[in-house]
């Protein structure tokens, strides 16, 4: 009996980490520094730019500046190009997202920093400046 109760106590576990006992992720995770502007949709989309969702609305970031805080290998270039998703839904402290969206910051220079998890459009913010 506690010889099942092992096993089952260990199943979990297993589905978690997998069978080689290294974390099962389902996307790569980057932390990044995102700089330049965020604008309405009304403004366009011009160079280097990011549709965004912020609480469900609907926004552009015009992207001067990534940088890859973590030693990755993985070039700011190849971020812009091959982890970003079309559409990127940035999320994180409900307080920090309202900041985000005043007007005093709309459409001035910014610096954003989070998580990005590649492949799922996910953008977890941390700062933002």
């Amino acid at each position: 009996m506690k010889t099942m109760r092992t096993l089952f106590a260990a199943l979990p576990l297993i589905g978690i980490l997998g069978l080689n006992g290294g974390p099962v992720m389902a996307y790569e995770v980057h932390y990044i520094r995102l700089t330049g502007t965020l604008v309405s949709t009304e403004d366009g989309q011009r160079g280097n730019a990011l549709n965004v969702a912020i609480n469900g609305r609907q926004w552009i970031f015009r992207i001067a500046k990534i940088k890859n805080l973590l030693p990755s290998g993985v070039t700011e270039s190849a971020i812009l190009r091959y982890i970003f998703a079309p559409r990127v839904t940035v999320t994180g402290s409900q307080e920090l997202l309202q900041n985000l969206q005043k007007a005093a910051i709309v459409s001035k220079p910014l610096t954003i920093t989070g998580f990005l998890y590649s492949g799922s459009g996910v953008f977890f913010v941390t700062s933002f400046g």
